[in-house]
């Protein structure tokens, strides 16, 4: 009874050295489809499912994305950008930024520190030429003149001098018919 005890328990420490047999497992996973090989400290990722391969070259990261439709070249400090597939080209040139825009109707052309702008797509064309804006404007139905600091009003003056002359009238009217009534009186009473 007690060997077969033994060689029971025998066989369970067997089972248990197969299972704990290497520490470190070794994982294969056929069914993985993304493959990581790692090279060096920095790692180096080949993925046979992704369309996007990233290689790292030097510190400044060189991306060449066979899926992507934008390449990215750095090249230098300032960032050379072509991109094929944009229909907006951006070359910086210079400190002051060049930029020439095909598809874009507005062209900004920065020459100097003032701003020159020519928009051949607007309609309103602004043209500051001193300090004090000169202001055109065709659509304006009222024109209004401000000649001097003190206004000219003539109407409501007019106005009031007529009013004026109405009261007086009507004053002298009254004392007409005050004594046109005083007078009608007077026969009645006699």
């Amino acid at each position: 009874m007690l060997a077969d005890t033994e060689a029971l328990i025998d066989a369970d420490t067997l089972l248990l050295m197969l299972v704990l047999a290497d520490w470190l497992a070794l994982i294969e996973a056929e069914m993985l489809s993304l493959k990581l090989v790692l090279v060096d400290t920095e790692a180096l990722i080949e993925a046979d499912t992704l369309l996007l391969m990233l290689m790292l070259a030097d510190t400044e990261a060189l991306i060449e994305a066979d899926t992507l439709l934008l390449m990215l070249v750095l090249a230098d400090s300032d960032a050379l950008i072509e991109a094929e597939t944009l229909l907006l080209m951006l070359v910086l040139a210079d400190w002051l930024a060049l930029i020439e825009a095909d598809t874009l109707l507005l062209m900004l052309v920065l020459a100097d520190w003032l701003a020159l702008i020519e928009a051949e797509t607007l309609l309103l064309m602004l043209v500051l030429a001193d300090t004090e804006a000169l202001i055109e404007a065709d659509t304006l139905l009222l024109m209004l003149v401000l000649a001097d600091w003190l206004a000219l009003i003539e109407a409501d003056t007019l106005l009031l001098m007529l009013v004026l002359a109405d009261s007086d009238a009507l004053i002298e009217a009254l004392k007409l018919v005050l004594a046109d009534w005083l007078a009608l009186t007077d026969v009645e009473a006699l």
